[in-house]
Parts: structure tokens; C-alpha cells; sequence
């Protein structure tokens, strides 16, 4: 079983660092989830794209 890597921001990838600095100045703190994610910088972008675009979806009943 491998464990992930939970990252700051010096520890992370190149292509991780703007998206986890973002997440830091926007909420305060880095997501143990994007921490995650940052050892794929392809995987922690699709992730926080779509979780924008769901942001701005309103389904109305």
C-alpha cells in the first residue's frame, strides 16, 4: 500500500504551487485534499476547475 504525499507549498510540484497558493490566500489554508493532489499538478487542476464550475452551477427545482 503507498501512502500520499501531503505537500506544502515548498514541497510541491512546480505546476502545484500557484494552484495551492491560491487556495491558501483564498481560503485561508491548503485542503489536505489539494495537499494530495499536488503531486500530480494535471490531477489538482481538473480538480479545482471543475470544483468552480460547480460553483457557478445553479440547478433551480
Amino acid at each position: 500500500m503507498s501512502l500520499f504525499t501531503t505537500h506544502s507549498i515548498e514541497s510541491a510540484p512546480t505546476g502545484s504551487k500557484a494552484i495551492l497558493d491560491g487556495a491558501r490566500k483564498s481560503l485561508g489554508f491548503v485542503p489536505n485534499l489539494y495537499a494530495n493532489l499536488a503531486e500530480s499538478p494535471a490531477a489538482l487542476k481538473a480538480y479545482t476547475d471543475i470544483a468552480v464550475k460547480f460553483i457557478r452551477t445553479a440547478i433551480s427545482s
